[in-house]
């Protein structure tokens, strides 16, 4: 088997986003919430050479962004354009979307950027 197919972008994507490694899809990705493994515990793959930085932050704050909007129009129509109640909505809903949204974005950048042998700079 090539290195070009044991790197399947679909594949990677899906075993970092549930928090596997991506290179064997048994090894835990994660430490505790949010910190990497520096290696796999089963396969040994140097996960250190694929951390995301700061891009996971970044992109669960506009998903999260762009899920919230919907939710606020929502609330408008409901309850009138009352800022308290838009405000109340968007700080009450925001931490948790994103908190939920971390995790899952930050192993599925891991498996995107080990699947294009992307090496990150320390």
């Amino acid at each position: 088997m090539s290195n070009t197919q044991s790197r399947e972008l679909g594949k990677a994507l899906s075993r970092g986003a549930v928090g596997r490694c991506p290179n064997c899809g048994t090894g835990h990705l994660f430490r505790g919430f949010l910190t990497l493994h520096e290696t796999c515990g089963h396969c040994g793959l140097d996960l250190r050479r694929h951390w995301p930085k700061a891009g996971p932050a970044l992109l669960s704050i506009a998903v999260a962004g762009a899920f919230l909007a919907p939710l606020l129009n929502l609330g408008a129509a409901i309850f009138g354009p009352n800022p308290v109640v838009l405000m109340l909505v968007g700080l009450v809903t925001l931490p948790f979307l994103v908190a939920g949204l971390l995790r899952v974005i930050k192993g599925a950048m891991v498996g995107y950027l080990w699947s294009y042998n992307v090496i990150s700079r320390q």
